[in-house]
């Protein structure tokens, strides 16, 4: 019974977030060029992550170890891919992309798991 209620508070703020998303959002692209990308805002991002490491651990039956590395993965591919790209990278652009997405997780509060 526990598990099914807890599960049933997670969906619901799952659903909870994606119509305040969906709100802001209305707002938000209205002033966005197309070609701008977006990355994730930090809250977003907490919610994800929070959301992602839950899942891992109790539905995928990982220890908090794991599902902290799991969900910060995701978080880290979702930047990765909303970063922008440069073209005057001098060295490895892919090495380089890597580092910024770091950096921009570390100056929202997320750091990389042990």
């Amino acid at each position: 019974m526990n598990e099914t209620s807890s599960l049933r508070s997670l969906a619901y703020k799952a659903l909870e977030r994606l119509e305040r998303n969906k709100q802001r959002n209305k707002t938000e692209t209205k002033n966005i060029a197309l070609s701008e990308p977006i990355l994730p805002q930090r809250s977003f991002l907490s919610e994800a992550y929070d959301e992602r490491r839950a899942i891992a651990e109790y539905d995928g039956r990982q220890t908090p170890t794991q599902a902290q590395r799991i969900a910060y993965q995701d978080a880290f591919i979702a930047v990765l891919n909303a970063l922008p790209y440069e073209e005057n990278l001098e060295g490895d652009w892919f090495i380089e992309r890597i580092k910024a997405a770091q950096e921009w997780l570390v100056s929202q509060g997320l750091q990389q798991p042990e």
